[in-house]
């Protein structure tokens, strides 16, 4: 931290500095952007599964209660950008609005690299809790469901977590019903033609 008499600089690290860290690296990636995609700014959803995307995985496998999705990766999250904006790499991104019809998305893996799908959305305003500790009431409102098929059928799950076991790894066996935020991950994909489905359960509130 600079000096009234001569420069200087600090370490420091915890929570506090985790939150300068992020915003930062966010403000970058919407400025990488704008830069990209000629002058137009990302939906917040997209920054934040930008960012949860490309993190490096940190903790059990998967997302925890203690890394969350792991540490962000400015530089991957970067990149990433730079192939999605070019149409002919390896990496996609789409900006869409989900109207409550069952949306699919063809790909193609080699079969040479893990194949990871994130979904986020950002949900209408839910019903607050009554007041009280560790309530678990699932508040989504509109609740999307995202899971990738291969060629023979078989359903990927995106990951979830047990509240009533928190140290346990996040599982890939059931859809998920609480959160905003869903990936699935085939780590060892066959080479071939997968799709993509984007869903719902229960009714879709618009706006």
């Amino acid at each position: 931290f600079p000096s009234h008499d001569k420069p200087s600089y600090g370490l420091k690290s915890g929570t506090s500095m985790s939150a300068p860290n992020a915003t930062g690296t966010a403000a970058l990636l919407v400025e990488h952007y704008r830069n990209l995609f000629a002058d137009q700014s990302p939906a917040s959803a997209t920054t934040k599964g930008l960012l949860i995307h490309t993190a490096k995985d940190a903790g059990n496998i998967g997302p925890d209660y203690i890394y969350g999705w792991g540490v962000i990766d400015g530089a991957a999250a970067a990149n990433f950008l730079t192939t999605a904006s070019t149409n002919t790499g390896s990496d996609l991104l789409f900006e869409q609005t989900y109207s409550g019809v069952e949306t699919t998305i063809p790909v193609v893996s080699d079969g040479g690299s893990p194949l990871k799908v994130s979904l986020v959305w950002t949900d209408l305003p839910g019903t607050p809790h009554d007041p009280g500790l560790d309530l678990n009431i699932p508040v989504l409102v509109n609740d999307l469901d995202l899971w990738v098929t291969d060629g023979s059928g078989n359903r990927f799950h995106p990951w979830t977590l047990n509240k009533n076991s928190p140290s346990a790894p996040a599982v890939r066996t059931q859809a998920n019903h609480l959160d905003n935020v869903e990936q699935v991950l085939i780590d060892l994909p066959l080479a071939g033609q997968y799709t993509i489905h984007i869903g719902h359960n229960g009714g879709i509130v618009t706006g």
